[in-house]
């Protein structure tokens, strides 16, 4: 993790820790609405609007970030992260970046937590299925008690899994994937690009993967043919993803869905250094 070369000596500033605060509420719903990549423009406008309208005073980019940065830690269990340029590699400390995410630094769960957290997501996404059909939470159809404990995180939990298989999918494919090869693995899940909306989303497969190139898990690339005629599109995986979703956190997945021994994860890391291709080396 990134440190402040200032070790934090602000925290007395009362002018600075009130803009912090603002710029903190402004970035969890930027993150929660919009996109989870932050452009420096748009951090640094952030920082002038907030600063007119809680002093008179003007702040330095590098104090309010890195003011930023503690209380996102300290209070929400975020890092503000600079992500690498697409052409090179980053120097300097991270708020030199010219994008930023937010990564989150709280622990891994502990194992008998997280795996209640699977079963009791399960049984929420199960008691929405009535005859191989995924209802939602109409209360025409699903029982008095689904209704009664129906939340509004069955979306979340949708996507979440989705995206993970699409960039284990992806990652498998030697980074280098063509859209008809992802449509056709992804029909086995029960995703289909034909139009219809994914059951708990409500949404279709071309807007979701819109989604994620937006925000930077995948990146897509369009080309055409020799001849012109047809346009071929692939994807890899964006920035987003090498950061969130390392190689080792893709060979834990592998390890947990496989039901593999741990005695067996060096072969496992082994196949998946062979199938990733340049994932993890460079930015696309």
């Amino acid at each position: 993790m990134s440190q402040d070369p200032g070790q934090y000596e602000r925290d007395s500033d009362s002018g600075l820790q009130a803009v912090s605060r603002g710029v903190v509420r402004h970035i969890l719903a930027l993150c929660e609405n919009e996109s989870d990549v932050i452009s420096r423009a748009k951090l640094t406008t952030l920082i002038r609007d907030v600063s007119k309208n809680q002093t008179t005073r003007k702040f330095r980019f590098s104090d309010v970030f890195w003011s930023v940065d503690r209380m996102l830690q300290d209070t929400f269990g975020y890092e503000l992260v600079g992500l690498r340029a697409k052409s090179a590699d980053s120097d300097g400390t991270k708020d030199k970046a010219q994008t930023f995410t937010l990564v989150t630094t709280l622990h891994a769960l502990p194992a008998e937590f997280a795996a209640l957290l699977i079963r009791e997501g399960r049984s929420m996404y199960g008691s929405r299925v009535v005859g191989d059909q995924y209802v939602g939470d109409d209360p025409m159809v699903l029982s008095e008690t689904a209704v009664r404990e129906s939340v509004s995180t069955d979306s979340d939990l949708v996507a979440q899994g989705l995206t993970l298989v699409i960039l284990t999918i992806v990652l498998l494919s030697k980074n280098n994937l063509l859209l008809d090869e992802l449509v056709e693995s992804l029909e086995s899940f029960g995703v289909f690009n034909d139009g219809r909306q994914i059951p708990g989303l409500g949404i279709t497969l071309e807007a979701f993967l819109k989604r994620l190139v937006k925000r930077e898990y995948i990146y897509r690339k369009e080309e055409r043919t020799t001849d012109g005629a047809t346009e071929v599109v692939s994807f890899r995986i964006g920035r987003k993803a090498q950061l969130e979703f390392p190689k080792s956190a893709l060979i834990e997945a592998c390890r947990e869905i496989m039901q593999l021994p741990v005695e067996q994860i060096e072969r496992l890391t082994l196949s998946i250094d062979l199938s990733v291709g340049d994932a993890y080396d460079s930015i696309p």
